[in-house]
């Protein structure tokens, strides 16, 4: 008797426990904890922007995931200066806003070249390469 495997997570199937039951988008699982860890493979990939400055030429990219760190930094600096400006209101507090650094904010939409907003965009998409 050839033994059988779960063909997702290549458990070994007992003697008893020969068929898989649970059944989600037409795949069949050996358990439950099978089922909910199970993930299709997926190409993975991952976007950039390229950006093209039209007033000089300059061409740079970045990811999307940038754009999300540099509005958390500049998030970051708004709490700092909110709370130093409390200080003028008499919240004790307020001093130690002027001990947190204040974070470096990069415009990703501005020409690092001319500093322009004259800026052409294009989402791009590569496979990771593994």
């Amino acid at each position: 008797m050839a033994e059988k495997h779960c063909p997702n997570c290549g458990k070994k199937l007992s003697a008893f426990k020969t068929g898989l039951i649970y059944i989600k988008d037409g795949k069949r699982f050996c358990s439950i904890k099978c089922k909910k860890e199970f993930k299709p493979k997926k190409d993975i990939n991952i976007k950039e922007i390229k950006c093209t400055c039209n007033k000089c030429g300059k061409i740079w990219y970045y990811l999307p995931q940038e754009k999300i760190e540099q509005t958390g930094a500049k998030m970051h600096n708004l709490g700092k200066n909110m709370m130093t400006a409390s200080l003028c209101c008499g919240n004790p507090m307020g001093c130690f806003g002027a001990l947190i650094p204040e974070k470096r904010v990069i415009e990703l939409d501005r020409c690092p070249e001319c500093n322009s907003k004259n800026v052409k965009k294009e989402t791009r998409y590569h496979k990771k390469e593994k």
